[in-house]
């Protein structure tokens, strides 16, 4: 049997001609004829000599065990009720071989050949599922009739043959996809919708190109129904995006202000303790000041640390939030990205008041204790002083910081 198809599909290079049962080869020469007939001879095929170039070869007289079809066209010509997707059958010019199937896809002869059938048997299952769904069917013009409540009323015309799609990509998992969802009257509604859009954006093969662009009108059907089962609306989703914004720039406000507070608190407090050593003249007691000054300083550096840790959390919270707004909401990217950028923005000039805070006053407390050592004690004991306390500022510091990350 697939010897008779391998010669038949051969005789694709002289152009053959269907009739209806029958397809007419026109060789170039006798000669090409004698060698092409005693070839059909050889493999028991069948042939009516029209001429001494020309022979007519009947489909019904090629007795191979299962039904033959001319090609791809003829085949879904006779589809029928799509039973004969079920059974083996074959088809002589395919592609540029043929193509052999025995009713289950395992035994198909090749990829493309294996694409063709499922896509087909899928497309068929996919037209009569949208029969199914359409308001109204008009098998004489043929055009499916559909109406929403947004929409309203518009039209899917549809071939009487199924479009021979491309046979390099399987379309079925797409397709069979779809026909589950669609058995979800609310899932429906959303794809109908989308189906209106897509018919008025195509003005010729309707069908096909349908078939083609069905991942896209499932994805954005599927959007929609997401938004629709959560509850959720575009509105609903601003909301919460500016509510998000609102709730995070509160908490940013909040530790700006102790940061304020501290930041006023600090001339004062360095004023206090310089005007307490300018007039104090016992070097214990002065010693006494610095020591009290530099715990004050480190304090103030473990408190910045406490509102780092604390924007963080919030930096954190705020980008696992926007990014389940994006990923959810449908929004305009724009719209989140200039939210987004507004938070973040804050975030950072809140961390870098941070540092600058921190660094300043960990200068003004060495230059503090600097001045205390110049002006009360002597040049070794001012050299171990000075040491001693930028080496404390400096591990305070690193401490602090490492532990604000």
């Amino acid at each position: 049997m697939e010897t008779k198809l391998q010669v038949l599909s051969g005789l694709k290079k002289f152009s053959p001609t269907f009739k209806g049962s029958s397809f007419v080869v026109e060789f170039v020469s006798e000669q090409v004829f004698r060698e092409h007939t005693n070839l059909l001879s050889k493999t028991g095929i069948l042939y009516d000599s029209n001429t001494t170039t020309q022979i007519e070869v009947d489909l019904d007289e090629l007795e191979l065990a299962s039904p033959v079809y001319y090609d791809a066209t003829h085949f879904l010509k006779n589809l029928g009720d799509g039973s004969i997707l079920s059974k083996a059958f074959n088809i002589i010019f395919f592609k540029d071989s043929y193509l052999i199937y025995k009713g289950d896809i395992n035994d198909a002869n090749s990829t493309t050949s294996l694409n063709f059938i499922i896509n087909t048997s899928a497309i068929f299952e996919f037209k009569k599922e949208l029969i199914n769904i359409c308001d109204y069917n008009n098998d004489i013009v043929h055009e499916m009739v559909f109406h929403t409540s947004t929409k309203g009323v518009f039209k899917l015309p549809y071939p009487v043959i199924l479009p021979f799609i491309d046979d390099n990509i399987d379309h079925s998992i797409i397709i069979k996809s779809v026909i589950s969802k669609l058995r979800d009257k609310n899932f429906q509604l959303f794809f109908k919708n989308q189906l209106s859009d897509f018919i008025q954006k195509t003005h010729e093969k309707h069908f096909h190109n349908l078939i083609i662009g069905l991942n896209i009108i499932e994805k954005d059907s599927d959007k929609e129904f997401e938004l629709y089962i959560k509850n959720f609306s575009w509105e609903t989703f601003r909301s919460k995006l500016y509510s998000e914004k609102d709730k995070y720039f509160a908490s940013i406000r909040e530790i700006l202000g102790k940061i304020t507070t501290q930041l006023v608190a600090v001339p004062i407090s360095i004023s206090a303790t310089v005007f307490a050593t300018y007039k104090i003249k016992d070097s214990y007691i002065i010693l006494l000041i610095g020591i009290a000054f530099t715990i004050y300083a480190m304090f103030a550096i473990h408190i910045q640390t406490i509102y780092y840790r604390d924007i963080k959390e919030i930096k954190h919270d705020f980008e696992r939030d926007f990014k389940n707004i994006a990923d959810k909401s449908g929004l305009d990217l724009s719209i989140i990205n200039n939210e987004r950028d507004k938070i973040s923005r804050r975030i950072n000039n809140t961390i870098t008041l941070i540092y600058l805070f921190t660094g300043t006053i960990t200068l003004l407390g060495c230059l503090f204790n600097f001045f205390l050592a110049q002006q009360y004690f002597t040049s070794t004991t001012t050299k171990v002083l000075i040491s001693l306390l930028v080496l404390a500022y400096a591990a305070a510091r690193v401490y602090y910081s490492w532990q604000g990350q």
